[in-house]
């Protein structure tokens, strides 16, 4: 958050419980400056930090986006296998004015992580195979769905194809096609 103590209360809880750092996720460490400098040394000591995609501060800072988080981290040797984006997907967001006041709440939406994967190989020159990585494999070994995030044989075969301009053409999910050329084929009862 905003506060001043950083990671200092999760580095106190691992020492003084001796819990791995693993077991913890921290979110919107590009939330400000500070915080995603402290993420770094929270990282090289074995933690793994998520950025999220959807946030209400940092909008006006490009760097503070998860592209250009995502650039910075890896500037300063950071693993990628310690990273993720999250982006708040279909949860609540305050909409805030040009001043920071709350005027409202939207919703989150789960575009902004292919988003932020785009803007990241466009923009801050990210390979795109590891911004792909915040994405897929990462938060799926994180989470140990174990069936997904890679392409390997005995994987659940959630597949998606990009064109050129890394525009989403078709999506395979679960081995069944959902997308073809852009259009939606395939719907699920509540969807």
């Amino acid at each position: 958050g905003e506060g001043t103590e950083g990671f200092n209360f999760l580095l106190d809880i691992i020492k003084k419980t001796g819990l791995p750092s693993s077991l913890f996720l921290p979110t919107h460490v590009n939330r400000n400056k500070d915080l995603l400098e402290r993420s770094i040394e929270y990282i090289k000591n074995h933690g793994v930090v998520d950025l999220t995609t959807s946030s209400v501060t940092g909008l006006d800072d490009p760097e503070l986006s998860a592209g250009g988080s995502l650039r910075y981290l890896l500037e300063n040797d950071v693993q990628i296998s310690a990273l993720s984006f999250s982006s708040d997907g279909n949860g609540s967001l305050p909409v805030v004015d040009e001043k920071g006041n709350i005027t409202g709440l939207g919703i989150g939406s789960v575009a902004l992580l292919f988003h932020e994967v785009k803007k990241a190989v466009e923009e801050y020159k990210v390979d795109l195979a590891l911004a792909l990585s915040l994405i897929t494999a990462n938060p799926a070994e994180r989470l140990k769905l174990f069936d997904r995030g890679r392409i390997e044989a005995g994987k659940r075969a959630d597949l998606v194809f990009l064109d050129k301009e890394l525009e989403i053409m078709s999506v395979i999910s679960g081995g069944k096609l959902m997308m073809e050329e852009g259009k939606l084929i395939y719907k699920e009862t509540y969807e």
